[in-house]
């Protein structure tokens, strides 16, 4: 290594290749191309989706480009050239998978082993000679630097209509706002009313009332997340038990409805009705049920039709209610927030949204049951073991504000990586609509920032309970 870097500090070691544009040294490990080519590439058959689908998807954050450019800059992905392996030019580890076209499938695009298992190291080399590149060192068996779960939950989320959800957003957005006349709460009137939309239009939820909609979420939300036993203290009105009564009230509600959509929808299927061709998780689902290719009844049909409803609309209204307040609370936020409000690229607004969600998440904790005896902080001064049957509080608020994952973390930077962002949970129990939640919620912000002359005529209102209930707004006409 130290003969390495000499020759790099003299510039005169000769790049083994050019590898996207730059300069690749050989550490000299021992692999021939070939073997090199055969780690990156080949298919060990974890498929992630139809290889023309992938090689074709949009970006929905990109007008224009496809979801595979860019890896590396994004993602941290090594760039790898096109080779007899490697024939679209793929990053490392992943690879494509034809073996199912021997059974009448199409070949897929999935993931290696050398996706985490390869890392590349960067050097500017110093030299009398000017004009030197920097030069790319591939370690092959290295640990790498790929943000897995942020690929993950990106790609699949490009594969779910985002842009036409969000076109739907921003025209309900826009409609409520210009029939509004300079003044609005932004509660009922935006923040709640624009997911419900949402729930009766893409969801599938037709033949329903907005009022009851807001309920069956509201409720459930309320004793789900906000009436747990550690809560009995500072819950007074409602009474923790009215809560629970008004929830058992709203499901049975929500139950009769879902039985009647579900029927309705069978029957279209059925006869090869308008529900054939809908897109709507309802119908979705129930050919999924009827396919026969997964254990999945009507009874979970059903849960996970209302379970989408009942984690839509208090949480977006909130995170909307919580992001609008705090970016309008200051002036130099405000400002920069506007200005990407106006930009041509919608996206623009996002980091200005989700860095406010940071400092003011809807949930700052969130609460699970540990299952087995679990020990936490291995190895450091808090080591702790969690028995089985122990509720556990994990803060993400101030997990957020973890040196050691934010850099800086009390400056507001809209800039910055959110990728550690827990707004919408993380892991196994990640949220559900977090591919729709990252959409809605910065348009719905963005429509309302582009308002002229806009402010906060007082302050968000929780009327004694834990969702934001009233927020004024005015603005010129």
């Amino acid at each position: 290594m130290v003969s390495l870097a000499i020759w790099l500090c003299l510039g005169l070691l000769a790049p083994a290749a050019a590898w996207a544009g730059q300069p690749v040294i050989d550490l000299q490990q021992g692999w021939r191309p070939a073997e090199v080519d055969l780690y990156h590439h080949t298919s060990e058959g974890t498929n992630l989706a139809p290889l023309e689908l992938a090689l074709a998807l949009p970006d929905p954050n990109r007008p224009g480009h496809r979801f595979l450019d860019n890896l590396d800059q994004r993602y941290g992905f090594i760039a790898s050239p096109v080779s007899a392996g490697n024939p679209h030019g793929l990053p490392v580890g992943l690879a494509v998978d034809p073996r199912p076209q021997r059974f009448g499938d199409r070949a897929y695009l999935g993931l290696t082993c050398a996706v985490c298992h390869t890392r590349e190291l960067q050097a500017r080399p110093l030299s009398w000679r000017q004009g030197l590149r920097p030069v790319r060192m591939p370690v092959h068996g290295g640990p790498a630097l790929v943000n897995l779960p942020a690929f993950d939950s990106d790609f699949y989320g490009a594969f779910e209509a985002l842009p036409f959800c969000a076109e739907l957003r921003r025209e309900r957005a826009a409609s409520l706002l210009g029939q509004a006349g300079g003044h609005l709460d932004a509660v009922p009137g935006l923040s709640r009313a624009v997911p419900v939309a949402l729930v009766q239009e893409m969801f599938g939820y037709d033949q329903s009332d907005p009022a009851e909609i807001r309920a069956w979420s509201f409720w459930n939300q309320y004793d789900a997340f906000h009436n747990q036993p550690f809560h009995a203290s500072s819950q007074v009105d409602p009474s923790p038990e009215r809560i629970t009564a008004e929830r058992q009230a709203a499901n049975i509600r929500l139950g009769a409805y879902l039985s009647g959509l579900l029927q309705r929808r069978t029957a279209q299927l059925a006869a090869g009705g308008p529900s054939e061709g809908r897109g709507d998780p309802a119908s979705r689902l129930l050919r999924l049920s009827q396919s026969g290719a997964v254990d999945f009844d009507i009874q979970r049909v059903a849960r996970n039709v209302g379970g989408l409803l009942i984690g839509t609309i208090e949480t977006t209204s909130q995170a909307v209610i919580h992001a609008l307040s705090f970016l309008l609370a200051d002036r130099e936020r405000r400002k920069a927030a506007v200005a990407a409000a106006h930009q041509p690229e919608g996206q623009a607004i996002d980091g200005h949204v989700l860095e406010a969600l940071r400092f003011h998440p809807p949930f700052p904790y969130f609460f699970r049951v540990c299952e087995q005896s679990t020990q936490l902080g291995l190895g450091m001064p808090w080591e702790q073991t969690i028995e089985p049957g122990t509720t556990v509080l994990t803060l993400n608020h101030a997990a957020m504000f973890d040196p050691t994952g934010f850099v800086d973390p009390d400056r507001f930077d809209p800039q910055r990586n959110q990728s550690l962002n827990f707004l919408f949970g993380h892991g196994h129990h990640q949220c559900l609509g977090r591919h729709i939640g990252a959409v809605i919620i910065p348009e719905i912000v963005r429509q309302v920032l582009r308002l002229p002359g806009l402010e906060a005529a007082g302050p968000v209102d929780r009327g004694g309970g834990p969702f934001p209930e009233h927020f004024p707004l005015r603005w010129t006409v």
